[in-house]
Formats: structure tokens, C-alpha cells, sequence
């Protein structure tokens, strides 16, 4: 096999691979789902246990203690890794993509020939997993709970059929969330031009997509009405003018 044919071969599995390759997290969310059917089971199995000794015993200090094991403790447990199971597994890209609107997106962003933003992290593994939600987060907690709350929001107006297609993104800048990662990364502060533009970067007078492609493919509608040349100016069509009649009144 020659070297072109070797490099083209591993293009080709390179390409599949970046194209189907696992994109969920380190398994926390997972781990957390099972610990929460678990501890709901349990807490049920208690339930059960103490609505048919206390038949037997009555309620003595010892059902007390178990009503409240099966009624308090043990759901609050389930209420709490089951929020953390719910953090979890809504960062994966699959989460985003389980909403039709959104299914393009992360199409695009899987597909190796793509140029846009998404796909050349995707395929390059720039963010190795939860790509979606580490580019739509800020840094901090507060970035975390911020992108979870309008995450719900997102999910209502779904649900509900409250919003238009082609969808829009209504953040005022994403900026922050793209600095988060570049600004200390040597390959970007290796580029002059970006230490050329360092100044307006940081003030936000200058955005990424100012020169680089932009992060999604855009809709197609808008992409449309973009591309469509200017045509001539259409006048309209004079109306001719009703020919006069005859002053003895007859028609001719």
C-alpha cells in the first residue's frame, strides 16, 4: 500500500471514528441514575415492610423510625442523586440532539467535513466530551446554573410549541465562554493576530466569528435571503385609461 493510499485510509477511519464516538461524559450521570432507582426501590421496600409489621405491632418508636427511613430519608437521598443524575446527563450532546430543532446541530457538529466552529473542536477533540454544554456554559457554578436554568427554559417553550423555526440564539455574546478555554491556551496566544486583538476581545468590541467560521451551520432561510441578489426594482403596471363615451351616449 502506497503512502497515499495509508493516508487516505487512515483519513477514512479517523473520519468515521471522530463521526461515531462516544460523547458521553465519565459516567457519573449513569452511576447516579442507578444509585436513584436503587435508593427509591429501597426506599419502597421499607415502606412495604413497615405497612405490614405495624398491622402486627402496631406503631411502636421502632415503625416511627422506619416510616420515617422510607418516607423522609431515603426519597430526599433519591430527590438529590436523582437532580445530580438529571446535571449529568443533560450535558451530553445527545441530550441536545433528542429535540428535533436541535437534531441539525449536532448533526453538523459530528460531521468530519464540516467547517464549521462545533465540528473542527468535535472532530479535533478540542473539548473531549459534554461538547455542548462546555461551549454554552460560562465559567463557575454560577455559569453552570445559569446554562441549566435556561436549558429548562428551552425545554418548556419545546414542549409547549412556543417558539419559531429557524431557531435564533438570543445570548447577547458568547465571548466569555469561548475565552474560558482559549485565553490561556499557548496555541492561541501564539497568534499574533489574536495578541493583535487581545484589547478588543476582552472589551467584547470584537467577536470570533468576526473571523473565524461560525459555530453552527445557519438557517438555511436566512442563509437564503442572504445570498439572493438584489433584482431590478418592479414597477407596477399602469392601468390603461377607460376610452370616453360618446357624447350622444352610445357605446361604439
Amino acid at each position: 500500500m502506497n503512502e497515499n493510499a495509508t493516508s487516505s485510509a487512515l483519513s477514512t477511519a479517523a473520519s468515521t471514528w471522530a463521526a461515531h464516538a462516544p460523547t458521553h461524559g465519565s459516567g457519573l450521570g449513569e452511576l447516579l441514575q442507578v444509585v436513584t432507582i436503587g435508593v427509591a426501590l429501597l426506599a419502597a421496600t421499607v415502606i412495604v415492610f413497615a405497612m405490614v409489621r405495624g398491622k402486627r405491632v402496631g406503631l411502636d418508636v421502632g415503625m416511627k423510625l422506619t416510616l420515617l427511613l422510607g418516607l423522609g430519608v431515603l426519597p430526599a437521598i433519591a430527590t438529590t442523586t436523582g437532580l445530580g443524575a438529571v446535571m449529568e446527563l443533560t450535558k451530553a450532546p445527545e441530550a441536545c440532539g433528542s429535540c428535533h430543532v436541535m437534531t441539525p446541530y449536532v448533526e453538523d457538529m459530528k460531521n468530519p467535513a464540516s467547517t464549521t466552529l462545533a465540528a473542527k473542536h468535535y472532530k479535533n477533540r478540542y473539548i473531549p466530551e459534554s461538547q455542548c454544554f462546555e461551549c454554552h456554559s460560562s465559567y463557575g457554578i454560577g455559569g453552570i446554573l445559569d446554562a441549566k436554568v435556561s436549558g429548562l427554559g428551552h425545554i418548556y417553550r419545546y414542549l409547549t410549541g412556543r417558539y419559531e423555526e429557524p431557531i435564533t440564539l438570543h445570548a447577547k455574546s458568547y465571548l466569555p465562554n469561548c475565552m474560558k478555554c482559549h485565553a490561556e491556551s499557548q496555541k492561541f496566544l501564539g497568534v499574533s493576530d489574536h495578541q493583535d486583538a487581545a484589547a478588543d476581545l476582552q472589551s467584547g468590541k470584537m467577536k470570533c466569528t468576526e473571523c473565524h467560521d461560525s459555530p453552527h451551520p445557519r438557517p438555511a432561510k436566512k442563509e437564503a435571503e442572504e445570498a439572493a441578489p438584489a433584482g431590478p426594482e418592479t414597477v407596477p403596471e399602469a392601468t390603461p385609461a377607460a376610452s370616453p363615451e360618446p357624447e350622444n351616449g352610445t357605446k361604439p
